[in-house]
């Protein structure tokens, strides 16, 4: 699909309209600004309001009047020099740096926006930092330096972290992943964009979940799910539309085009690259328009026009050459090749597939490498350079399949089935022959294909009802036949097969039930223990634990960090072999939870006292318990027993027979569960008791014993706390 060549350059607009914010180009924006205005010829509250001011309107001005970035920029870094404005003059240089790179002068814009960094840094103002380092790394993105990107835009994630900016974190992460999906790691880049997806959800922000569904839709429409991906960008294109902001409504009818385009719907290609021609157009953008031009050069290409192709292709090649743009030049070379490839002259055609793989390796294009090599393997098998040939299409045939590229991987199967044909290895050519016809079918036919699977689900169940139908037939035949030969025999021993029969129907029905029920059974204690393995050791106590290990760790507090490694490395040790038997020696399960409370301990302002006692009967050697029931609620206790600012903080633990049953006691000296705070807590956090309850109302049932488990609060005996009774299910080890 060499229209989608070019997908990859929407992203340049897209970071850009996260960097400044999202501003919305609409009438009330330009409202706004005369507003802004206004206030700028009546400023008198001093000089340090003006430059603010003036950075507002060069900001307000992105996407209405790219030279008035520059302008207003300007004004307010001069007047912040003169009057020692650290802050503002950082901003202004920022500014001046978003204005050079929607100019495409890379150079510059890098410039701007170092000296920004500087100044921000100087002030050690981190939010200024972070937007400075993600800039650098859209530049370098589009410089074609991935390795450098991705290091300024870690740096970026990171102080936005430190900040608590979850929105930053989100942008970032997808800067990431862009530059993911731009060297073929399709998996990786999913994987980062699900992650903003996550904070978006968790923000309720549902607009700027569509930036990285455009992205997943991008990967779509590489791997031929073109209806997928058509379907995210419209649903984009219908929020933007609203909103009038023009650069993203651009972006989108970019991408609309390009699907159209793969599915050969040329008419609605053309309409949606000419409407996104005219919004760059408007707004002065020349990568945007360069763009535009490339795409509709590949339509006329694929409709047969060459010379209508090469001469935009020609056109937008020295607009990219002009503003030093490498992936618009790679795209160019490539898709001039193309061209004249079309035209059958494959000399041309090799100079310039040549010329965009070395750009492409420069870069790191995985993708872009892949249909390279696969166009140079046809160019040497028209010369009939077959060693050549074949050389070429083994390397596109491993990354696209590697990618899962499906347009690519039909193309490298077509070439490779002429290739071993010329051989004379005909086995091995119609393999890829019916690889190629497979994949041609997965692209272009895929309507037929659900037709065909439909016609042959309702074949192959009209032809099942049918056998059984003539079975059923058969049967009652047979049944007939038998009853006029008993009738004509002995009534008596037809009487005697039907009561059979009716006694075979009535034990298989129980025999049914009762498979059922032991299935449902069988269920339950599976579903139960999942519940109980999630309970266990949660991602959230997991990642707090990491957390205060780093921290100790960036402490260069080495024996605190090899003492709460070695605890939490055990802990995690225990509780997974734990969590494989359904009963476990009381002295493991003891060991597990003096393990946990000991991490929690190590990683708390403000420390607790705890103790684990049990009765001189109970030999915890000589008991087996089932595990994980004690844990959760000294785990509840630990985490919402105590008031922040409470400094006694105990939880004890007492193990003792009471007329035959083993009884855990679990008390703490916290709030109690009377009080409002705790009540809310326990009705939001009642997975782990829930869990427990039915645990051990299916334990009871097997061991044939009482267990149970009741919360109260102190209180009720004049103390403070809650008090936790479990009584649990338990076997005695015999003694040899």
């Amino acid at each position: 699909m060499n229209t989608l060549i070019n997908i990859s350059m929407r992203k340049f607009f897209v970071y850009l309209m996260l960097l400044l914010s999202n501003v919305l180009i609409s009438q009330s924006a330009v409202k706004e600004l005369d507003s802004l205005k206004l206030m700028l010829s009546k400023q008198d509250n001093g000089d340090y309001a003006k430059v603010n001011l003036l950075n507002t309107i060069s900001y307000k001005n992105y996407g209405i009047a790219p030279e008035e970035i520059y302008n207003y920029a300007e004004k307010a870094n001069l007047l912040a020099k003169k009057i020692g404005f650290t802050k503002g003059e950082a901003r202004s240089k920022y500014l001046m740096g978003v204005y050079y790179l929607s100019k495409g002068n890379f150079k510059d814009a890098f410039g701007a926006i170092e000296k920004s960094l500087q100044l921000y840094k100087k002030i050690n103002e981190s939010h200024g930092e972070s937007t400075c380092y993600d800039l650098m790394g859209t530049i370098s993105y589009y410089q074609g330096n991935y390795k450098k990107a991705i290091v300024h835009y870690q740096k970026a994630l990171q102080l936005a972290e430190e900040l608590g900016s979850k929105k930053k974190q989100a942008d970032f992460i997808n800067n990431i992943g862009n530059i993911n999906l731009a060297q073929g790691k399709l998996d990786e880049a999913i994987e980062y964009y699900n992650q903003v997806i996550a904070i978006y959800e968790e923000l309720n922000d549902k607009k700027s979940i569509l930036i990285p569904l455009n992205n997943i839709a991008v990967i779509y429409t590489r791997q031929g799910k073109n209806l997928e991906g058509l379907a995210c960008f419209k649903k984009s294109l219908e929020i933007n539309r609203k909103q009038e902001n023009k650069k993203s409504i651009a972006d989108d009818l970019i991408n609309i085009g390009a699907v159209y385009s793969a599915i050969k719907d040329y008419d609605k290609a053309k309409e949606s690259y000419r409407e996104a021609s005219k919004i760059y157009e408007e707004l002065e953008d020349k990568n945007g328009i360069s763009l535009c031009i490339i795409s509709m050069a590949n339509i006329y290409r694929d409709l047969g026009d060459q010379k209508k192709s090469l001469s935009y292709l020609n056109k937008a090649l020295e607009n990219y050459k002009k503003v030093n743009g490498k992936k618009g030049t790679l795209t160019s070379y490539h898709n001039i090749g193309t061209v004249y490839f079309k035209e059958s002259d494959f000399k041309n055609a090799e100079k310039n597939f040549q010329i965009a793989l070395n750009i492409a390796e420069s870069l790191g294009e995985k993708r872009i490498i892949g249909m390279l090599n696969i166009a140079l393997a046809k160019v040497y098998f028209h010369f009939k350079n077959y060693s050549k040939s074949f050389k070429y299409a083994s390397k596109g045939e491993k990354i696209v399949n590697e990618l899962s590229l499906l347009e690519e991987q039909r193309e490298v199967n077509s070439i490779l089935a002429k290739l071993y044909k010329s051989k004379g290895d005909y086995k091995t050519a119609l393999e890829h022959h019916i690889l190629y016809k497979k994949l041609n079918d997965s692209l272009f036919n895929k309507e037929n294909i659900k037709k065909i699977a439909e016609l042959e689900y309702e074949y192959k169940y009209k032809e099942q009802l049918q056998s059984a139908n003539y079975k059923e037939l058969q049967l009652t035949q047979e049944v007939e036949r038998t009853a006029l030969a008993l009738a004509k025999s002995k009534q008596n021993l037809l009487i005697g097969i039907i009561i059979f029969l009716l006694v075979s129907v009535v034990l298989g029905g129980i025999i049914l039930y009762q498979k059922l029920k032991n299935i449902k059974s069988v269920n339950e204690n599976i579903l139960m223990e999942q519940k109980l393995l999630r309970s266990q050791m949660t991602p959230h106590f997991i990642f707090n634990c990491l957390s205060v290990l780093q921290g100790v760790i960036l402490n260069r507090e080495i024996k605190n960090a090899v003492k709460y490694l070695s605890r939490f490395s055990k802990l995690l040790r225990i509780t997974l072999e734990n969590s494989r038997d359904k009963m476990v020696p009381l002295k493991k399960e003891l060991e597990a939870l003096q393990h946990y409370v000991m991490v929690q301990s190590l990683g708390v302002e403000k420390p607790f006292d705890y103790t684990i006692h049990k009765a001189e009967e109970v030999q915890e050697e000589e008991v087996l318990v089932p595990p994980m029931l004690i844990q959760p609620f000294v785990e509840n206790a630990l985490e919402h027993a105590f008031e922040e600012e409470q400094t006694d903080r105990k939880i004890n633990v007492n193990l003792e027979y009471k007329d035959n049953q083993l009884v855990c006691v679990i008390l703490d000296n916290g709030i109690g569960i009377a009080s409002k705070k705790q009540s809310n807590i326990l009705l939001k956090k009642s997975l782990a008791t829930t869990i427990t309850k039915d645990r051990l109302k299916m334990l009871s049932k097997e061991f044939k014993v009482d267990s149970s488990i009741s919360i109260k609060d102190r209180r009720e005996i004049n103390e403070q706390g809650t008090e936790v009774t479990l009584k649990l299910p338990y076997k005695k080890i015999a003694n040899d």
